[in-house]
């Protein structure tokens, strides 16, 4: 279980708060997957590492192109 996360714990980190990612999480409105381990609706939700660091990657990738296309007009 080393390569799960506790959406609890990056909820903020999605710029969430925890009712909202829970809410978001039961519609599949997450920018990541989001699942319980047991068959309750009560059980917490957690998302894979792997899925969550990607989801990192693609957004420093998305700045840092906006960040040079903003250079290349001369706006920054």
């Amino acid at each position: 279980m080393d390569d799960l996360l506790l959406l609890s714990d990056i909820c903020k980190d999605l710029g969430l708060s925890d009712l909202v990612a829970r809410r978001k999480a039961s519609l599949g409105l997450l920018p990541v997957p989001a699942f319980r381990l047991s068959g309750t609706q009560k059980g917490p939700l957690y998302v894979r590492k792997a899925d969550f660091e990607a989801h990192v990657k693609r957004q420093a990738e998305r700045a840092a192109a906006l960040n040079k296309k903003m250079r290349e007009a001369g706006l920054v």
